[in-house]
């Protein structure tokens, strides 16, 4: 069961719990490539009656009128000992600035979160990419 999401701009298990560094994000900024990378976040907890796992789907509407969703299909594995986390990395090129809407649903339960995506350019001579916290690019 899905208690709850958000993006972060990075977020790993280390030793059993859930590390997110670089922030939760609530915007995205985006470069030329228009190339968003994210991790989102479900909070999960087990449903009374075993531990199976669940088709999950993402359903992003765009903010565009009457742009086609984008429909993401994938496995909610079950959550053990009670509560817990699931990552999923996404990485796609959104093509209009604005608020997209992802709807995240497994079994009865769905959530729905909102990221906005806005397009900065980036001074060359900074090495900056385009992501929420304007982290310096590593390579």
């Amino acid at each position: 069961m899905i208690t709850g999401a958000f993006f972060a701009e990075a977020a790993e298990a280390v030793d059993n719990t859930l590390n997110v560094t670089r922030g939760v994000l609530e915007y995205y900024n985006v470069d030329s490539t228009r190339e968003v990378r994210v991790v989102l976040v479900l909070l999960t907890q087990t449903q009374t009656g075993g531990e199976t796992n669940s088709d999950l789907e993402i359903k992003v509407t765009p903010p565009i009128d009457r742009a086609e969703p984008l429909i993401l299909r994938d496995t909610l594995p079950a959550a053990r000992g009670g509560l817990g986390f699931v990552l999923f990395g996404i990485r796609t090129a959104m093509r209009a600035d604005g608020r997209y809407v992802f709807e995240v649903s497994a079994g009865e339960n769905t959530v729905s979160l909102p990221l906005t995506i806005r397009q900065i350019e980036f001074p060359p001579e900074k090495g900056l990419k385009g992501h929420g916290t304007h982290a310096k690019d590593p390579d």
